[in-house]
């Protein structure tokens, strides 16, 4: 190693001035975390994997392409989500995805896509036993943490006077707040209007939960006018 190298000293960014601070918080928006424990299905509840809660007459989806039925990867309770967090019309989002081998790495990354399915369900329901030929994914309890203060990645808005537009939005998992992109903005439009759908929560790799982005994020979103219009789609870098 060259002197020269040896002596190099990254710069660290200089933090956001009054006039920088005011201009965040005029689009600031409050996410929630969560943390995942070993847990056992019982209903509607918040969670990952076991057996989803599905309606009477709801048909387990197949997977388009290939005809394997779906995996099912997790559900949220929109009527039970933390104190003070956005409105998004209620109900249950479940998320289903392909996980055969014919379909490994050929797609499922488009809201569009037919190797996933974000669904809601309105009214009851019970949980559902998985069918043959679809992988279960261990039952991992929901932990709500405390509200965090998100700010939008660059993409979205960019920040004038604000050194990284990236650094103040948060990363990993998440519910509500802003979201964080890969590949630029992707907010489906709606299939029954066209309006542009949109960001609900954020799901990353892990290995607890099966999910693989190729170290990118996914994101649920819903038509604000017909909410039981869900859509997901997820990006890597």
């Amino acid at each position: 190693m060259s002197p020269a190298k040896a002596n190099v000293i990254k710069d660290t960014p200089a933090p956001p001035t009054a006039d920088v601070l005011a201009r965040m918080a005029e689009h600031e928006r409050t996410c929630w975390r969560w943390s995942l424990s070993p847990g056992v299905e019982t209903g509607r509840e918040t969670r990952f994997g076991g057996q989803p809660y599905m309606g009477a007459g709801e048909d387990w989806p197949v997977c388009a392409d290939c005809g394997t039925a779906m995996a099912f990867h997790m559900q949220c309770d929109l009527d039970a989500v933390p104190e003070n967090a956005p409105d998004f019309g209620g109900g249950l989002i479940r998320l289903f995805y392909c996980l055969s081998q014919e379909c490994a790495g050929m797609g499922g990354w488009d809201a569009a896509d037919p190797q996933n399915r974000a669904i809601m369900l309105r009214g009851d329901g019970a949980l559902r036993e998985v069918p043959e030929g679809a992988e279960l994914l261990p039952a991992l309890q929901v932990t709500w943490e405390r509200p965090v203060a998100d700010y939008p990645h660059g993409e979205d808005h960019r920040i004038e006077g604000l050194e990284n537009p990236w650094e103040f939005n948060v990363h990993g998992q998440k519910f509500a707040g802003w979201p964080n992109w890969y590949q630029g903005p992707e907010r489906p439009d709606c299939p029954q209007c066209g309006t542009t759908m949109r960001y609900v929560l954020q799901l990353v790799d892990d290995r607890e939960t099966g999910f693989n982005f190729g170290g990118g994020t996914g994101h649920i979103t819903q038509c604000p006018d017909h909410t039981d219009a869900l859509g997901f789609g997820w990006a890597c870098g």
